[in-house]
């Protein structure tokens, strides 16, 4: 059993169903990520794909704490002293529908300066945009209208005054400033 991503190969045979196996380093910078599945096709999340893409699918937080986008809904694992230790761990928490995202694919995550987790979704063109709030631990869904494209989210930035920049897979530009 093998992994095959662009020109790599990758022997996973010891790897046990639902674990996260982590290519790093592949092409510069960039980390790839894949989940081993079982008979089931589940893993520890529930989840069968983790984010795809090429910026802001996962990231570690202020806290230490691992955010990763799936396919399963954004999934939190608790701070580790190495990287690779993530290869064994269980999610600390995986924030679904069931939570507020009106959908659980994941596309794109960030974090803000005061520490909320702002993240795009797709399959959901009415709600495409979701805060986790750090001060309430609670997910808050953003609908379309008011000026909130029905687009994914696909890029996010933050300024100097605190003003989060987002821009839209359709070529709109957000502010948000409220906060």
């Amino acid at each position: 059993l093998s992994i095959s991503q662009a020109r790599y190969r990758v022997d996973v045979t010891r790897a046990a169903a639902g674990n996260l196996i982590l290519l790093e380093g592949v092409d510069e910078s960039i980390v790839k990520t894949a989940t081993i599945t079982g008979n089931n096709g589940g893993s520890y999340c529930g989840c069968v794909g983790w984010g795809w893409g090429w910026n802001q699918i996962s990231f570690e937080d202020r806290r230490g704490e691992w955010w990763l986008s799936s396919d399963g809904g954004l999934v939190r694992y608790a701070k580790v002293a190495k990287y690779s230790e993530l290869l064994s761990a269980k999610p600390k928490a995986v924030y679904t529908t069931k939570d507020g995202l009106s959908t659980n694919i994941v596309f794109r995550l960030f974090e803000d300066s005061r520490g909320d987790i702002w993240i795009s979704l797709i399959g959901n063109r009415k709600s495409t945009l979701a805060r986790w709030d750090r001060a309430a631990n609670k997910i808050r869904p953003y609908a379309s209208g008011n000026g909130l494209p029905e687009s994914a989210p696909t890029a996010f930035a933050e300024d100097g005054a605190g003003n989060l920049w987002i821009g839209f897979y359709e070529g709109d530009l957000l502010r948000y400033k409220a906060g």
